[in-house]
């Protein structure tokens, strides 16, 4: 969904969010307000980190500012420079390593909610079964940032809170920010999330579904008749990664294995060796 519009983000989260069991009308709008707060509109889906020595020492001033509150030494030595920035201010945070480690540029925020620090990457993976933590580069696409969000909202946010925009924008933001501009666009998305607007939703994803399986269909039937084996070979060409994943993971089976053939030798070998020294005592 690159160029996405912002009806288009919208729908990949209400999809996502509907397929997840969510169906409540102000539930619904009140994720979409949170999420295009968040995500200034959608128009930011990553971090953005490219402050000034003034803005570090205004953000962070017990960091990055002096006792007059003007920029310090490391203020002006990393400003401009997102990834020093992400790496310091991050550094040894949320399961990341210290500021050589990179961690803290590596998992920068991402998303619709910006997911950010590498335990919450790992945590995102676990759950969703994608690996961020390798790829969090992902988390940045829409159809996992949705994933991603619609997972914090459901772990992050209470049952009882998820219909009232000032409760959820304290568990989401741990404080009231934006609040005013949460609760406007609450009240637009529940204008919006009409019945029938939903519907909608709901038979795109229908169609969506059946897409998929027809995809798959001609998929079967182009491997059936593929007599001289070149769309094999194109299919393999063009999802080589995953082919490599494969043939890592048939690797590390086949090493598994034969470890295992080996141990199995040894103690064979050993317990020979055992009764041979038993019968060598009880007859010598």
């Amino acid at each position: 969904m690159a160029g996405s519009t912002k009806t288009e983000h919208e729908e990949k989260i209400l999809q996502e969010a509907m397929s997840n069991g969510i169906s409540s009308r102000k539930e619904l709008a009140n994720l979409l307000a949170q999420v295009a707060h968040e995500s200034g509109n959608f128009n930011t889906m990553e971090e953005n980190l490219n402050y000034s020595a003034k803005r570090l020492a205004q953000v962070w001033p017990n960091r990055y500012a002096d006792k007059n509150h003007n920029p310090n030494s490391k203020a002006l030595n990393i400003e401009r420079n997102p990834e020093k920035i992400a790496n310091d201010v991050y550094a040894n945070r949320m399961g990341n390593g210290n500021s050589d480690s990179g961690d803290g540029y590596r998992y920068r925020g991402r998303g619709y909610i910006q997911l950010t620090g590498k335990s919450n990457y790992e945590m995102a993976s676990k759950e969703l079964q994608i690996d961020l933590v390798n790829k969090p580069d992902l988390a940045a696409t829409p159809e996992i940032a949705a994933k991603v969000a619609v997972l914090y909202w459901e772990t992050r946010v209470p049952d009882s809170h998820k219909e009232n925009v000032q409760q959820a924008t304290k568990d989401i933001n741990g404080g009231l920010n934006g609040l005013k501009d949460r609760q406007e666009k609450y009240n637009e998305y529940y204008e919006k999330l009409t019945p029938e607007y939903l519907d909608k939703i709901q038979r795109g994803m229908q169609h969506s579904s059946n897409t998929q399986y027809d995809d798959f269909s001609a998929l079967v039937n182009n491997l059936i008749n593929d007599k001289d084996g070149s769309f094999t070979k194109q299919l393999l060409a063009d999802n080589k990664d995953v082919v490599d994943a494969f043939d890592a993971k048939v690797q590390e089976r086949i090493q598994q294995e034969q470890q295992k053939e080996q141990q199995q030798v040894a103690e064979q070998e050993m317990q020979r060796a055992v009764e041979r020294s038993g019968r060598g005592l009880s007859f010598g």
